[in-house]
């Protein structure tokens, strides 16, 4: 028996060895490129933003493409924001404007210094986007009248104004790194309590999620979804954006939500949401969470949430207990 241990060890390690080499692209350790400062505003700004590149034929985890395009007189610098979701083939791409750089420190408007499309998928590698390919997908997806109305909303080739900006420091994602399971920040809240406030905004929004089968049955629709923690305030509340959806079958005989969906045996619907939790986990009640009702163009329900939130206001004493 010894004999036969000793005959089959090479193998497994053989074995072992493949299976890494093989999947060790299915890990992201954190971004590793040159622009820190305008990774750490996409992920503190930009909903839906999930901080790596996700394509080229798989679940494969590599660094998003960042590409600086112009700079203004003051030291503003715009860059291309552009990362892959191979789970559901959509590519997002961004404009991003930073006002200042410091190190690490990226300084921006908070929910005016990004413009979001979501582009047709195609079958093209992270390192395949040259300079003029990220310059086709620009000008595929703005107008130069979108740009430029863009740079006047960020005061460009204008004096700098700080006391406009918020900051963020570039921060290494630690957690292993199945991200689509979500980047969670310090405020601990379990996947029931998130399934409740969801389902809650969902039906609220006019989500049909149950149905009365039979008088003595009800059938609850069931809701997935992915929780990603977007930023905190100075006072510890945190932002996330929630990646949801469900289903429907033929069976059940409810108009769909949708004109598009008309005829579809089955439907699936997509719920972007946005939620802000105070430190000690509680929420607002329904006020603390908001349906976007686009995802490429969520800056005023960013503001009016954090508004009725108190973002980066001082904490009440309901808030700190």
């Amino acid at each position: 028996m010894r004999k036969g241990k000793k005959k089959l060890l090479p193998v497994f390690l053989v074995l072992i060895t493949v299976f890494l080499s093989l999947f060790s692209g299915c890990s992201f350790n954190g971004y590793k490129g040159k622009y820190r400062a305008a990774y750490t505003a996409a992920i503190n700004c930009i909903p839906n933003t999930r901080g790596y590149w996700c394509g080229e034929g798989g679940p494969f985890f590599k660094d998003p493409v960042i590409y600086p395009i112009e700079k203004d007189a003051n030291g503003r610098t715009m860059y291309v924001y552009f990362e892959s979701h191979w789970s559901d083939f959509t590519e997002p791409l961004h404009v991003l404007i930073l006002q200042k750089e410091e190190g690490d420190t990226a300084y921006y408007y908070p929910e005016d210094c990004f413009l979001s499309k979501i582009l047709p998928y195609e079958e093209i590698k992270g390192n395949e986007y040259t300079s003029a390919k990220i310059q086709e997908r620009l000008q595929a997806a703005f107008t130069n009248e979108e740009l430029t109305a863009f740079k006047t909303l960020n005061d460009w080739n204008t004096p700098l104004q700080e006391e406009k900006c918020d900051s963020a420091s570039f921060r290494i994602i630690t957690e292993h790194v199945w991200l689509q399971n979500g980047r969670h920040g310090n405020i601990s809240y379990t996947n029931i309590r998130w399934n409740e406030v969801i389902r809650q905004k969902a039906i609220e929004n006019g989500h049909v999620l149950s149905y009365q089968l039979r008088p003595d049955y009800v059938d609850n629709v069931d809701v997935e979804f992915k929780v990603y923690w977007m930023s905190t305030d100075k006072y510890g509340r945190e932002l996330y954006f929630i990646d949801a959806y469900y289903w429907h079958w033929d069976d059940y005989d409810i108009p769909p939500r949708y004109s598009e969906d008309e005829g579809y045996s089955s439907i699936v619907y997509y719920l972007y949401m946005i939620a802000i939790l105070q430190p000690n986990g509680s929420y607002n009640g329904l006020d603390c969470i908001v349906e976007l009702d686009d995802i490429s163009t969520p800056q005023a329900q960013m503001k009016a949430l954090k508004a009725s939130n108190g973002w980066n206001t001082p904490l009440s004493q309901s808030e700190n207990e």
